[in-house]
């Protein structure tokens, strides 16, 4: 091998799709949130378009809120509705720009992907803080995730679009930054 001839590592040889890939995972690694939430934005998408997306009580509620702030023609009421949540509110605001139609399907779509963040983040935890061996922190992140499927009523809480399994996400979520 000549002086002006350079090896070719093996790194360098990878396909450029292999790279890609490699490179997507590296980047889901290094920010994990950014990752979790468009992998749960994705999957809550496609839950919508093959499972039902009517939202339970409570929802239409904070839908209609939306549609009301939105909508100049409309007077805004908390009065008659179930409970005064916040940041369900703030989502169905944006979502009633979209349409009276689209509005409840895209609050099922952010529900879901809360409630599937929320996954993320009990399996990040779980693994994060049993450490190693590998085998361990991965049993422990199942564990931990299958903690929260269990629980009353979960899927019913996620799937008709509630609030509270975004909320344990937000808690989850907190917790593990906070680390």
């Amino acid at each position: 091998m000549s002086a002006t001839q350079t090896p070719v590592s093996p790194a360098s040889a990878r396909s450029p799709r292999a790279s890609g890939f490699a490179d997507w995972i590296a980047w889901g690694r290094r920010y994990p949130f950014i990752g979790a939430s468009v992998v749960s934005v994705l999957l809550a998408a496609l839950s919508a378009a093959v499972l039902p997306t009517v939202p339970s009580y409570d929802p239409w509620a904070w839908i209609s809120w939306g549609r009301e702030v939105v909508d100049p023609h409309l007077s805004f009421a908390i009065s008659g509705g179930p409970s005064w949540k916040p940041l369900p509110w703030f989502f169905t605001i944006v979502w009633a720009l979209f349409g009276s139609a689209a509005a409840p399907t895209l609050w099922v779509i952010t529900a879901r992907a809360g409630g599937l963040l929320g996954l993320f983040a009990a399996y990040r935890l779980g693994a994060r803080l049993t450490g190693t061996p590998r085998w361990a922190a991965v049993t422990a992140g199942v564990l931990a995730a299958a903690g929260i499927v269990v629980t009353q009523e979960w899927f019913y809480e996620m799937f008709r679009g509630t609030s509270e399994p975004m909320l344990i996400a937000c808690a989850l979520w907190a917790i593990d930054r906070h680390l």
